[in-house]
C-alpha cells in the first residue's frame, strides 16, 4: 500500500516561485511535504531532530532551478525506499544523485591537485638542493643531505 504524499502541489509552487534559497522537506510518518524559504541566503537552514523528517530537495540563492511535481514525488519515493540507510550531514544524498556525482568529482579533483602540488614542492626542493650542492654550500638543505641527516 502506497502512502499518500500531502502538500506536494503547494511545496512545488512555493519552491518554484522563490528566487532565493529554498529546501523541500518531507515527513515520512505523516506524509506531509513542505517548502522552507530562506531570505538570509545559503547560511540558513533548519535541522529537524525527528528522523522521519528529511530534506528531499534544495537550491541555493543563485539557482533559478525549478522542479515538477513528478520529479519531487520521485525524490520522495526514492528516499522512502532507502529509509534506514545512514545519513550524511543534515540530509541523505541519493547514490545516483547528480549532486553526489559533482561532490565525488570535486573530491577527485582536489586529491589530484594535492598530489600535483606535492610533486611540484618535491621538484622545487630537489632543484634547490642541486643549486646549493653546485655552489658548495656548507649549510642548508644540501649540506645536511650530503651528510645523511636530512
Amino acid at each position: 500500500m502506497e502512502k499518500k504524499i500531502k502538500g506536494i502541489k503547494k511545496a512545488v509552487g512555493d519552491y518554484n516561485r522563490w528566487d532565493g534559497q529554498a529546501r523541500i522537506y518531507h515527513d515520512r510518518s505523516t506524509g506531509d511535504t513542505w517548502t522552507r524559504t530562506y531570505p538570509a541566503g545559503n547560511k540558513s537552514w533548519n535541522e529537524y531532530r525527528d528522523p522521519d523528517i528529511i530534506e528531499v530537495h534544495a537550491k541555493n540563492s543563485r539557482s533559478r532551478e525549478k522542479i515538477s511535481m513528478k520529479e519531487l514525488k520521485e525524490h520522495i519515493e526514492d528516499s522512502d525506499r532507502s529509509f534506514g540507510t545512514p545519513r550524511t550531514g543534515r540530509c541523505r544524498i541519493r547514490a545516483e544523485s547528480p549532486i553526489k556525482d559533482r561532490m565525488d568529482a570535486a573530491k577527485a579533483t582536489k586529491a589530484e591537485a594535492s598530489a600535483e602540488k606535492a610533486k611540484i614542492k618535491a621538484k622545487q626542493r630537489d632543484v634547490l638542493t642541486e643549486i646549493q650542492r653546485q655552489k658548495g654550500a656548507t649549510h642548508g638543505i644540501g649540506f645536511w643531505r650530503r651528510r645523511g641527516r636530512a
